[in-house]
Parts: C-alpha cells; structure tokens; sequence
C-alpha cells in the first residue's frame, strides 16, 4: 500500500490519499452506474465487475475529475487489456 506513514498509536500505519474526499463523492456515481447497467439488464457478472473497477479506480481518484481519473490511467502500469478494461468502465 503507498502513502504516507503517519505514527499511530501503537505503531505505524499508511495515510490514506483519499483522506479529504468524501464517500458520496464517487459512491453516487457508482451506485448511478451500476443502477443504468441493472435497468439495462446487463448480467449481474458484469455489474459487479463494473463496481469493482470504479471502486479500485476510486481508490486513487476522484471519479468526479475527469481529468485526474485519465491521466491515472495513462500513467496506471500493467498490461494494456486490463488498462482498456479499466477505461471502458469508466466511460460507462
């Protein structure tokens, strides 16, 4: 896990990058994700795949920036099909 190290009591734990971002920031873009995927009878795999994908994007971004969420995934090192995954679900 990245991030800062900040001392805790009782020993060392990793700050989170997404300390000053509130949850309904990217949990109201999910949640109206995945309802549209629901409406449009789309396989409940997939649904739950698509959470999974913002919500690790999420971890890291703002989903509501636009900008940050693409330059995050230009920079995002792996292969380049589960990159594309990564971009086409957020496109969503």
């Amino acid at each position: 896990m990245s991030g800062k190290i900040t001392k805790a009591k009782g020993g060392f734990k990793p700050r989170s990058r997404l300390q000053n971002i509130h949850p309904q920031h990217f949990e109201e873009k999910i949640i109206k994700t995945l309802w549209e995927m629901k409406k449009d009878h789309l396989a409940e795999s997939t649904i739950k795949v698509t959470n999974h994908r913002l919500r690790l994007i999420a971890k890291t971004v703002n989903l509501n920036d636009p900008d940050k969420v693409t330059e995050y995934l230009a920079n995002k090192e792996g292969k380049s099909g589960y990159i594309d995954s990564l971009t086409s679900t957020y496109e969503r």
